[in-house]
């Protein structure tokens, strides 16, 4: 069983990122597919790994430094581009509205009053009096909330996937699924399962229901 490869009963080797050939797969593959949506990207870049052939697989795990550092380079070096179908997904709704606009301050102070007239021509009229409370103007919007993070899934890294974004919703899809990657490859087993039974109680499929994660004795 091949130690990169993420599904519910198999996961990614742990080790940095250049160490994981399932990380460097992902790498490239974010470079062919940078329109996609962060969730899309999670899905397609899992399914078609899977799919893969070991000998395929081997090409990523033994990739030369040199070719790791191309490939890193042109992923910076590439604006990113628009996310159009993160709009359609619960999980990126957000993207759909827009920054909400400052509130205007309300006015407590009252109006300063108005200049008195004066009682003889030659004396001098009292000042209007300065208002107590300035105004002062938000010169940025408050932080928006985090987006509501979308049903559970039956694919325990997307499980996590999910549970990540919820504490680093100030990320960029791109930027959150790079760092989701690397902390999964980082996570113990046990905590793994974790994810891979909330799959469990989601699916349809009996043979995933009959698997042992599944079934804990």
């Amino acid at each position: 069983m091949s130690s990169d490869k993420v599904n519910e009963s198999q996961s990614m080797c742990n080790g940095s990122w250049a160490k994981s050939g399932f990380l460097n797969y992902m790498r490239e593959f974010l470079q062919r597919n940078g329109d996609m949506g962060w969730i899309e990207f999670a899905e397609q870049g899992a399914k078609s790994w899977k799919n893969m052939s070991e000998e395929e697989k081997n090409h990523y795990r033994h990739m030369p430094d040199a070719q790791m550092g191309v490939i890193s380079m042109s992923i910076e070096d590439e604006k990113p581009k628009a996310l159009s179908e993160m709009c359609n997904h619960p999980m990126g709704r957000s993207m759909r509205k827009s920054m909400k606009s400052c509130a205007k301050p309300k006015k407590s102070c009252t109006k300063p009053r108005r200049k008195a007239a004066c009682a003889k021509p030659r004396a001098a009229c009292a000042k209007p009096r300065r208002s107590a409370c300035p105004t002062k103007e938000k010169d940025k919007c408050s932080r928006s909330k985090c987006s509501r993070p979308g049903p559970v899934t039956n694919n325990g890294y997307l499980n996590f996937v999910r549970a990540f974004r919820k504490k680093h919703c100030d990320l960029k899809p791109q930027e959150l699924i790079a760092q989701a990657a690397k902390a999964w490859s980082k996570l113990p087993e046990e905590k793994k399962d974790r994810y891979r039974r909330m799959a469990c109680k989601v699916t349809t499929s009996e043979r995933h229901k009959r698997r042992r994660i599944c079934n804990p004795c």
